[in-house]
């Protein structure tokens, strides 16, 4: 398959190129598919998923429905967006399939929401806490958190009523604040006891 170079063309123009080669059948073109929003496929699939593995298996079944649903892509939108969903339903299906999808409110703690602890965390550190969370709470707040998606459109998405997404929303904020509470009390604990260590040691 010939490309025009990249920067001859825009990347949607590209895509759209790769992905008529694709529903010809070109197995080398949906590599290319593939390498070309691996990075945004995984930045996506990792917000998603408990770990860095599961996030490869969550882009990898991601793109195999990309692939066997490509002819129902309109390219006259933007590839980023339709990547971005099959990824969610992908990442709900992979968690569904272990029976934790859903986690009953009972078993979600619920401390006073605080949103000015989560808005002073990194991404980094944000990221690891949000991959903690039960993949129902952890989709939602994504989605609404992350993607800007309103409650009837994460519904719609997921399968739930709005309702159930609001609640799910509200819960993930509770649980995040609790982990990070938690995670910063560690954080305060460590220099303590190495003080303490230190001291032990000059006094034996």
């Amino acid at each position: 398959m010939k490309l025009l170079p990249l920067y001859g063309q825009s990347k949607d123009q590209l895509t759209n190129q790769i992905i008529s080669q694709c529903l010809k059948g070109s197995g080398r073109a949906q590599r290319q598919l593939f390498d070309m929003y691996y990075t945004e496929g995984m930045n996506t699939a990792i917000r998603y998923s408990s770990n860095e593995e599961d996030a490869k298996e969550i882009l990898s079944n991601a793109f195999i429905r990309i692939f066997k649903k490509l002819a129902l892509f309109d390219i006259s939108q933007h590839f980023i967006p339709w990547l971005k969903k099959i990824i969610v339903h992908a990442s709900s299906d992979y968690y569904r399939y272990q029976n934790n999808l859903i986690v009953p409110f009972e078993q979600v703690p619920e401390p006073k929401m605080d949103d000015d602890i989560i808005n002073s965390l990194s991404y980094q550190e944000l990221l690891e806490h949000v991959q903690s969370l039960p993949p129902s709470l952890r989709s939602v707040f994504n989605l609404y958190c992350i993607e800007g998606f309103k409650h009837n459109e994460i519904g719609e998405l997921l399968e739930i009523s709005e309702g159930t997404s609001k609640a799910h929303l509200h819960r993930a904020k509770s649980r995040l604040q609790t982990l990070i509470l938690e995670s910063s009390k560690q954080k305060d604990i460590g220099p303590i006891r190495q003080e303490h260590t230190k001291k032990a040691i000059k006094g034996s």
